[in-house]
């Protein structure tokens, strides 16, 4: 998969949608990889079935949702916190808790929501993300 532009992996871009119907398997595997700590669960089909969802956990921490088309991964995303409220409609007690890794808290930060409120250390190396208007 080519990750060159790195702002597609942006939320909020144009990306493939998970149908409805697999909203149940998509909690599932929500649960499975924040809770239970699996690296990756498929979370459902588009309404065709031609491209999968996969949650997927990195090594560094950061937690995606990657897509496959025919066989290729061709299109991934950085998962981030309150994606998950959809596939919990009617569970919300269920919803698990979790923070994402720091690299994604400064992407939150940067470019998606500014005052989101996270708390990274100055350490935390700037990820090299352009912002839309590059």
């Amino acid at each position: 998969m080519n990750v060159a532009d790195r702002s597609h992996m942006l939320p909020g871009g144009i990306h493939p949608q998970l149908s409805t119907h697999y909203f149940t398997m998509a909690k599932d595997a929500v649960i499975s990889v924040l809770v239970n700590g699996d690296k990756s669960a498929v979370m459902g089909y588009t309404s065709g079935g031609r491209r999968s969802f996969e949650l997927y956990r990195a090594n560094d921490g950061d937690i995606y949702v990657i897509i496959n088309w025919q066989g290729d991964y061709n299109d991934a995303y950085h998962f981030l916190p309150g994606m998950e409220c959809m596939y919990f409609e009617g569970y919300e007690s269920e919803i698990p808790q979790w923070e994402p890794s720091d690299n994604v808290k400064k992407i939150i930060n940067d470019y998606v929501e500014p005052d989101y409120g996270y708390d990274v250390e100055p350490d935390v190396p700037t990820p090299d993300v352009p912002t839309p208007d590059e």
